[in-house]
């Protein structure tokens, strides 16, 4: 599949848990879409 690093402190990824954290505080317990991902 893909062959790619990104760290893990990188920006992106720190936005996305970012998300996802407020999502889960938000009491969200389904899964999050490749279509949500790409929107955020």
């Amino acid at each position: 599949m893909y062959q790619i690093e990104i760290p893990k402190h990188n920006p992106r990824i720190t936005k996305i848990k970012d998300r996802i954290d407020s999502e889960y505080s938000a009491n969200r317990v389904s899964a999050i879409s490749d279509e949500e991902m790409f929107e955020w």
